[in-house]
């Protein structure tokens, strides 16, 4: 899920003689950064034709205060998001062909059998069971949360905040337009 609990998850990270103990981080950081840091740290350059989606945190472990990186990109299934240290924005978009199954009332098999309105966002009934059940706002295609005031991503206040939906969209729009051939929406029209 890109809800809470899938984008936000603690990291611990101990390097006796490096890593200052009880130091605290709390920028952005993402799983796909952790290869980028580990050849960082051992001086590898990587190929010249390879590109890494992630960015080294190596700064972070001698102590930085820095940002990494100011805004992150998620996706699963027909689910896509963006995440600044105060927001995130989560956008639904299927396919065309699902969409026209959902807007002629076709119905869509849930999880042990249940009826859905929608399909789930990935393929794997039970996970999209489950992520479901524990966010509120799972189906809806236009989600904005306050990471501040709403960690737990209860309240989707994307109608209450028309600039800062704005700026999120465009971040990503942005983040949309370094794939090729990849739909969603009106992101890649």
């Amino acid at each position: 899920t890109l809800h809470d609990y899938g984008m936000r998850v603690p990291m611990l990270i101990k390097w006796e003689g490096t890593i200052t103990p009880g130091q605290t981080y709390d920028g952005i950081v993402a799983n796909i950064d952790v290869a980028p840091t580990i050849m960082d740290i051992v001086g590898i350059t990587p190929p010249a034709d390879y590109e890494f989606d992630g960015l080294s945190f190596k700064d972070v472990l001698y102590g930085s205060k820095k940002p990494l990186r100011e805004v992150l990109f998620g996706e699963l299934g027909h689910s896509r998001a963006v995440l600044t240290k105060s927001w995130k924005y989560i956008a639904i978009r299927y396919p065309e062909d699902v969409q026209a199954k959902i807007d002629a009332g076709q119905k869509f098999s849930g999880w042990q059998g249940r009826e859905l309105d929608r399909p789930y966002l990935t393929r794997n009934g039970h996970l999209g069971f489950h992520a479901s059940q524990a966010n509120p706002n799972y189906f809806e295609l236009d989600q904005l949360y306050n990471r501040k005031t709403d960690i737990a991503e209860t309240q989707n206040i994307y109608s209450q905040n028309p600039e800062v939906a704005a700026t999120m969209k465009r971040y990503l729009a942005t983040a949309l337009s370094e794939f090729e051939n990849r739909p969603f929406g009106e992101f890649t029209r």
